[in-house]
């Protein structure tokens, strides 16, 4: 995914990007909220590891939570990039998390909810996780995502390039 704002305009994206979330959802954002990888201006592949105590809202990068410790994810809102954390056996919850413009990848763990999770930009994975069908069931309802014998989510026969749950 290239992002068309260079290196060196990167604070002032950051600024901008605060302000305006603050007028719309009336919620205070700041720029050290927002996080974006160095090389994100670049096609370079690019991870950002998670830490419990990260305060960001948007990451502007591919976010691995493998070694987050916590139960639910607190703080972020937004992730510009891929979502993974497979084979944590920490994360019960994605919790705050609202998008992923990604793919997310959350197999082999014991997630066990979604959280505020409402749109996934590409494929979304959940083999081997601890989603029952009836909770599941609750977040289909509002998405066009279908659950198969293998636990994986797909999208719907209209090839949909984003998913919403609403």
């Amino acid at each position: 995914m290239k992002f068309d704002i260079p290196t060196e305009r990167f604070e002032e994206f950051k600024n901008y990007l605060a302000v305006s979330l603050t007028k719309e959802t009336g919620k205070l954002y700041t720029p050290e909220n927002i996080f974006i990888a160095d090389n994100y201006a670049t096609d370079k592949v690019n991870y950002y590891f998670l830490k419990n105590d990260d305060k960001f809202r948007y990451i502007f990068a591919n976010v691995d939570l493998h070694n987050y410790n916590k139960d639910s994810v607190a703080d972020l809102e937004f992730v510009s990039g891929n979502l993974f954390f497979q084979e944590n056996k920490e994360l019960k919850s994605l919790g705050s998390i609202k998008h992923v413009r990604g793919d997310l990848l959350l197999g082999y763990s014991v997630l066990k909810d979604l959280g505020k999770l409402t749109t996934v930009g590409g494929d979304a994975q959940f083999r081997d996780t601890n989603l029952k069908d009836k909770q599941f069931e609750n977040h289909r309802r509002r998405c066009n995502l279908y659950w198969f014998r293998n636990k994986k989510f797909k999208k719907s026969s209209d090839n949909r390039r984003e998913w919403k749950f609403q």
